[in-house]
């Protein structure tokens, strides 16, 4: 079931680099989330946005100003709206709507959490994840 997952990470389809802070918040700088709170989320979201502006690729029509006044319940609202509940429709089960949460991971997946070995593979996965944006970014810019 671990490889499974891991797999699902590494190979989701990113259109939008919405779901990477989702991943972010799960993953929790190797301390992985069974569940994600509301608060959570919207901080992981914030910092992924916030760094290297990356707030750029957050809309086409997207300013500095535009971004910083967006209040955290509208960033709530896009995260369950678009990544959260496409994680949990096309996500093969390891992701599910659980009361007062975000997101959650099954339940299934508690023991494996734990591992030290799957942490670190997730973080690979997570980081491989980050370059690959920032280098489609740089290649965008460089061609366009």
């Amino acid at each position: 079931m671990c490889h499974e997952f891991i797999k699902l990470i590494e190979n989701t389809n990113m259109t939008k680099v919405y779901k990477m802070p989702v991943s972010q918040a799960i993953y929790n700088d190797s301390d992985i989330r069974m569940e994600v709170t509301n608060e959570e989320i919207v901080d992981c979201w914030k910092a992924f946005f916030d760094a290297n502006e990356n707030w750029r690729d957050f809309d086409s029509d997207m300013t500095y100003e535009k971004y910083r006044n967006i209040t955290d319940k509208a960033h709530l609202k896009k995260i369950i709206q678009m990544p959260v509940n496409f994680l949990i429709k096309s996500g093969d089960g390891f992701f599910c709507k659980k009361e007062g949460y975000a997101i959650a991971l099954n339940d299934d997946l508690k023991d494996v959490v734990k591992k030290e070995a799957f942490a670190e593979q997730m973080r690979d996965v997570v980081e491989y994840r980050v370059l690959d944006y920032y280098q489609r970014r740089y290649d965008r810019k460089k061609s366009g």
